[in-house]
Parts: structure tokens; C-alpha cells; sequence
């Protein structure tokens, strides 16, 4: 993971761009404690859940917080 996370940063700076630190995020599938993935700027931080174009992605993969978010709505 961190060799993919270089390139896509190795990329992202030949176009001119920025892989922003603070809005990037790393969730383990399968993997309990594996290896901090690293930026230029610093560490990603890991998550168990976020939300991502309106629906909450979690760990186990289930629904049930999506769905229950959007009876919310």
C-alpha cells in the first residue's frame, strides 16, 4: 500500500498537484495492524468508517449505518 500511495503522490506532483493529508484517509480491510502509510506531509490517519459521495463506508462493509443515516435525512 505505502509503494502505491508514493506513486500516486510521485504523479499527483508531476501534473502539479497535492495529495492533501487532511482529506485522505486509510481504512484496513482485513488487515488489523499493518504498516502507517506515509505522505511527504506526514501520516494518514486510519479509519473504521467515513462517509464518502453521501454514503458511510464502514469497516464490516454492512448498510445498516447507511440506511439508517438516510431515514435520518
Amino acid at each position: 500500500m505505502q509503494n502505491k500511495t508514493s506513486k500516486l503522490e510521485a504523479m499527483a506532483a508531476k501534473l502539479g498537484l497535492n495529495v492533501n493529508r487532511d482529506k485522505s484517509n486509510i481504512m484496513r480491510i482485513n488487515e488489523e495492524n499493518g504498516e502507517r502509510i506515509k505522505l511527504e506531509t506526514g501520516e494518514l490517519d486510519d479509519v473504521a468508517e467515513f462517509t464518502y459521495l453521501g454514503s458511510k463506508i464502514t469497516f464490516s462493509g454492512g448498510t445498516d449505518e447507511d440506511i439508517k443515516t438516510r431515514i435520518m435525512l
